[in-house]
């Protein structure tokens, strides 16, 4: 191939992008975020105890001639609070501004598909396949109109009885009249795309350009879902980290700003990054189209780089005092290109007459590849602005924060917009400054590719010499990415507190798609090596990434192990159990002058059994400041605390009040919350496990190797240095001085691990197997039964646990996959091997545990002075005192998997576990039980997300909900105890505890 082919065939590509459409598509999902997250706001105003919703009333429903309150959703929004009204106006004002875009947009598509005559005539289904491009502009119209209807359903306020049934029919007329038009718009799209020859092509060059562009799409989706879907768990980790850019001061001092600035830098190297790697492939399809002959034969000492690394990095673990490595992997991972390396040597040397396989010429789809390179290079920079929307839309909306914050939304869409314009342009602009790259700002055509060079000589390089620029570039990514992710692996800590949880993550999937794309970039200039040349093999292509992909399924393929996501080892020995009647004794002394008045008028003494809820940093600050709470507004609040449990979060949350003084335990849970933890446990994710687990060689941490729960353990020692201690220790001054029950999951058996102060345990044998009759409490085991018995040492092949640190006893019932592996722990003696995940998999509230020990706890109380019972359950979400929108009949037909779908899990839920501990067992000199549940009322605000970052509008908002119901109290307000009117759970809140602990008194 000659620079005159390479630039005649460029000169006909189509490089520019659709930026129209990409525009459009871009304010579309924009403005779908930001609907979103006005919904969910209108959501928390109780609608006679419903909650309600805009976009549950404009989905696809049943037809009913006459909508009733018992029919349809949308019936809900009328018995609305005057105080969703600005909300309810904004959603009408952006829904509508979506109709218009998403009109538009079907409407240019339909015009083109029926100006090209894709659809023939005779195409099946008139119906449905005919092009009629007004359809769109008729689907935008009813969904403008079915806004306006909605929004005076809500603002006219009159009771139900009142309500124009005529209203109602034409807001389920244009609902419907809308999703109609909309399938009958669409669905030309869709069988143009699939049931026409010309669509098939279509779909099948973009499809070729995105498996060609497949390193990039990689990089890309992951960042896409955490910016833009929303979901528990690990898709609801950005919100907060990007709403702590602009909090200034609130004890971080400037770290988020420093953080947000160094995304924005980092989010600029990558998408450069993507653009070169987008090009280099890009490069490599032209010449695959251009030349299909003999390719000469591959360098093989470049097949060495991975093991020569790999054996430098374990050459450097063997040196460092404390240093293991896994041979087993590390043999395995430099086998495999030595083989290639020797057996191909060996042919070249011996067999001589071998021929490569000829490259088959093939029409690539070079315009396709070239366009889908750029877009995902600039798909980064989209869905980081656009998740700014889901970040401060809510804070935009309620008016809460800094102008900046008011700004980020309109900024976030705008720079959306923007990239799709003018990304191109910058990204050409700055790689033409960069000698090496500009030579790919055409691919196969850029400067001196064609030309003679001193490097012609060397035998290192490329023989021909419009290999040179591309091969050379490459090497650079190599080098660069490797470099960079061996400081991220040996660094993590340091690097974390720079760069912040986004650019962790961005940094972290940049360099691995870099190198891995970059490396099979390299290795396309050349035949493959010839061991791969033989009559058994004949691989026309060097199969990088299968090898790559090949590594990394075995080395997980065997399962966790121990020596990767092992438990931290504590060398402490625990301190013995306490047992039921130990328990009850312990509360009856902190107790002594604590007396209530009971429902039926008895004054009793008060005992606490307190279950704190999942949720991530957000339930381990609720549980943490609801127990501050209760120390500096009664007397007997914490003292009376019997037992307290508490899963996930809630577990955290628990553990942080017992090793700090309780009225320091929110501010000490904030500080955790700073995002330190999350962006180790990302780099952890990304690059340090996996490369202990494809290579064995561990990348050590001052002379010992963490996993990414390990850093997050010692991270939140780092914030709170008392959780280094050990878990059984006796409670600091002022902590929480109550046994804990935290709640973990045994993922291969699905039995509780009961993390805990509590001699739970009645036979250590019967106790091994969660199905035994012994077992301590039901299909449960106790974490104890992973420590060696006294006097026994463990076998050579046992995992024991010599002691746990609180930290780490804290992660066992919070370790949420994927931001935290598994603990593996075991076998220890007779116990097996079980892999330790968060506690809400087997029961998320807390509540079951609690329910299963109260009646032991309850049969150890003395007999002289009667005992009020009282379950206190931590929820530390909003909206739990909502019920959802009122249901609707369905057909027979779907009955039996809707029924298995919702009855199935009503059991376990905690509306259940909350009836069971109002139902438990009270003896002769014990009261029924009182149930309270701790929540934020539902009401329009800041929610914190689901994650391990809380910023100051999170904990502001929590903060202000429990201060409302603190004054409220204090203030003498009248108590409501009828629980029908407290709330529709049926359970008083914490006003209703507070004044019955005598709060302010």
């Amino acid at each position: 191939m000659d620079a005159q082919s390479a630039e005649a065939v460029a000169s006909e590509v189509r490089s520019e992008l659709p930026t129209r459409e990409l525009v459009l598509v871009t304010v579309i999902v924009g403005v779908y975020i930001a609907l979103g997250e006005v919904d969910r706001l209108i959501s928390r105003v109780s609608s006679e105890g419903y909650a309600a919703s805009m976009s549950a009333a404009s989905a696809v429903h049943s037809p009913v001639p006459f909508p009733t309150s018992q029919s349809h959703p949308w019936l809900t929004l009328h018995n609305l609070g005057s105080s969703a009204d600005g909300f309810v106006w904004a959603y009408t004002v952006i829904d509508s501004g979506l109709a218009l875009t998403y009109g538009f947009l079907l409407w240019s598509l339909l015009h083109q598909l029926r100006k090209r005559r894709v659809i023939s005539y005779w195409a099946p289904v008139r119906v449905l396949t005919s092009v009629r491009p007004g359809l769109a502009w008729a689907a935008a119209a009813f969904d403008i109109l079915e806004n306006v209807l909605l929004l005076l359903i809500v603002v006219t306020g009159s009771p139900q009885t009142d309500m124009s049934p005529g209203l109602a029919l034409a807001a389920s007329v244009a609902t419907d009249l809308k999703w109609v038009a909309l399938l009958m718009a669409v669905v030309p799209l869709l069988y143009a795309a699939v049931a026409t020859v010309r669509g098939r092509a279509w779909m099948g060059r973009w499809g070729q350009a995105l498996y060609k562009q497949r390193f990039s799409l990689l990089a890309v989706v992951p960042i896409a879902a955490l910016a833009l879907v929303p979901g528990p768990g690990i898709f609801d980790q950005l919100p907060d980290v990007q709403r702590s850019w602009l909090e200034v001061g609130n004890g971080r001092g400037y770290a988020g700003l420093v953080h947000a600035s160094v995304a924005v830098v980092v989010l600029g190297v990558v998408t450069f990054g993507l653009f070169i790697l987008g090009r280099l492939f890009t490069d490599d399809a032209i010449r695959r189209s251009l030349d299909a002959g003999d390719r000469p034969r591959t360098l093989l000492w470049q097949w060495l780089f991975g093991p020569v690394v790999a054996g430098a990095a374990a050459v450097v673990v063997v040196i460092v005092p404390g240093g293991s490595i896994r041979w087993l992997p590390l043999i395995a991972f430099c086998s495999v290109p030595l083989i290639i390396v020797g057996v191909s040597w060996w042919l070249r040397t011996h067999r001589s007459q071998l021929k490569p396989p000829p490259a088959v010429a093939r029409p690539l789809p070079i315009s396709e590849i070239w366009r889908v390179g750029d877009m995902l290079a600039l798909a980064g920079v989209v869905v980081a602005s656009l998740g700014l929307l889901r970040s401060y839309t809510v804070l935009l909306m309620l008016w809460e924060g800094n102008v900046a914050q008011f700004m980020m939304p309109v900024i976030g869409l705008v720079s959306a917009a923007l990239a799709w314009r003018h990304g191109v342009w910058a990204l050409t602009w700055f790689g033409s400054k960069i000698p090496l790259v500009r030579e790919l700002i055409t691919p196969a055509v850029g400067a001196n590719l064609a030309q003679s060079s001193t490097l012609a000589a060397q035998s290192h390089v490329p023989v021909r010499p419009e290999q040179r620029g591309p091969w050379l570039l490459a090497w650079v990514c190599i080098l660069f990415s490797t470099v960079f992710l061996v400081v991220l692996a040996v660094a993590p800590v340091p690097v974390a507190a720079a760069i912040g949880v986004l650019g962790a993550v961005m940094v972290g999937l940049g360099l691995l798609m870099l190198l891995v794309g970059a490396s099979a970039a390299v290795h396309a200039l050349w035949a493959p090596p010839e061991i791969f040349w033989t009559k058994w093999l004949r691989i026309r292509e060097s199969p990088v990434v299968t090898l790559v992909t090949i590594a990394v399924v075995a080395a997980s393929a065997a399962g966790s192990s121990p020596d990767i996501h092992g438990i931290r080892a504590d060398a402490s020995t625990p301190a013995p159990s306490t047992t039921y009647a130990a328990a009850v004794a312990q509360w009856q002394e902190r107790t002594t002058d604590c007396l209530v008045t009971a429902p039926n008028g008895t004054r009793a003494r008060p005992m606490l059994l307190v279950a704190a809820k999942g949720g991530g940093i957000r339930a381990a600050y609720w549980t943490a400041a609801v127990l501050k709470v209760l120390a500096e507004n009664t007397d007997c609040g914490i003292a009376s605390i019997a037992v307290a449990s508490g899963v996930s979060g809630g577990a955290v949350g628990l553990e942080v009040a017992r090793v700090v003084p309780v009225d320091a335990s929110a501010e000490a849970v904030w500080q955790m919350g700073d995002g330190n933890a999350l962006s180790q446990a990302s780099l952890g994710l990304l690059v340090r496990d996996p490369a202990f687990t494809v290579t064995g060689v561990p990348p050590l941490i001052d002379g010992r190797w963490l996993d990414r729960a390990g850093l997050m353990e010692t991270a939140w020692e780092e914030k709170v240095p008392a959780l280094a201690g050990d878990f059984y220790a006796p409670p600091t001054d002022g902590g929480l001085d109550a046994p804990l029950v935290l709640n973990s999951t045994d993922a291969t058996s699905g039995c509780r691990v009961l993390v805990t102060h509590l001699a739970v345990g009645v036979d250590a044998d019967a106790a091994i197997r969660c199905t035994d009759a012994g077992a301590p409490l039901a299909y449960s085991r106790d974490i104890r039964t992973y420590m060696p018995r006294a006097g026994v040492e463990p076998g050579l092949d046992d995992v024991c646990l010599r002691g746990l640190r609180g930290s780490t006893a804290a992660m066992l019932a919070a370790r949420f996959p994927y931001v935290t592996p598994s603990g593996v722990v075991g076998p220890c003696g007779a116990t097996p091997r079980a892999q330790l995940i968060d506690g809400g998999y087997a029961e998320g509230t807390g509540l079951g545990s609690l329910v299963d020990m109260a009646p032991k706890l309850l049969a150890k109380v003395p007999e002289d002075v009667p005992v009020l019972p009282i379950v206190v359950f931590l929820d530390n979400g909003r909206g739990g005192d909502l019920l959802p929108t009122p249901p609707q009949t369905r057909s027979e037909l779907l009955i039996p998997p809707l029924g298995s779908l919702t009855a199935g899990k009503t059991q376990n839920s905690t509306a259940a576990w909350l009836q069971r501990a109002q139902a438990l067992a009270a003896g002769p000199n014990v009261v029924k039980p009182k149930v309270f549940v701790i929540a934020q009322g539902s009401a329009p605000a800041v929610e914190a997300p689901l994650g391990w970052v809380l910023s100051h509008a999170s904990r502001a908002d929590m903060d202000g909900s429990l201060d409302e119901q603190v004054l409220a109290a204090c203030q003498g307000q009248a108590v409501v105890d009828d629980p029908g009117e407290a709330q529709s759970q049926s359970h008083p809140n914490l006003q209703v505890l507070l004044r019955l602990l005598g709060s302010c008194e």
